[in-house]
């Protein structure tokens, strides 16, 4: 008897205690880990390609030529580990979505006008109050002769908590 007691008194202390329970968007990411992600990638690379489309530089070229600018999309270098690959694929998939670019792949009997390159920098900063890092990302298209004809860059500030 004394064991069913402190059996469904253990229970009744058990079911009092409360949770918290966050309810969050089904659509939206959630970042725990504050490391770069596909989500950082698409945000960083459409912000990237919409500055490309509007730039100067591609209403210049269009108004000089019949043509679209035939671009190759090169390997984009980083500074830690799982970077570059992701915005590749993103700047792939935005060049092929969108007819102001003719897309020539690495195996393509055309030859690109350009090249498309980039990189991201990670910096990790550490103080009493913040642990945070930025991937710094530059873009820049370059003409066969090296020649930078649009760059620019974008940072994603990624907090992490201890």
């Amino acid at each position: 008897m004394k064991n069913i007691f402190l059996l469904l008194i253990s229970f009744l202390m058990v079911s009092c205690i409360t949770q918290k329970v966050l309810k969050t968007d089904t659509q939206q990411d959630i970042d725990l880990s504050g490391r770069w992600n596909n989500t950082d990638a698409e945000i960083a690379s459409s912000e990237l390609f919409s500055s490309l489309i509007t730039s100067t530089w591609l209403k210049n070229y269009q108004s000089d030529n019949d043509l679209k600018p035939r671009i190759e999309i090169m390997e984009f270098d980083d500074n830690f580990k799982n970077g570059g690959e992701k915005l590749e694929k993103y700047f792939t998939q935005y060049t092929q979505s969108n007819s102001s670019f003719e897309l020539i792949e690495n195996r393509s009997e055309k030859m690109p006008e350009f090249l498309l390159t980039g990189k991201i920098i990670a910096e990790e900063f550490i103080t009493e109050n913040d642990n945070y890092i930025d991937y710094i990302l530059y873009v820049e298209l370059k003409n066969m002769d090296g020649v930078i004809q649009w760059e620019d860059k974008t940072t994603v500030k990624k907090y992490i908590k201890d």
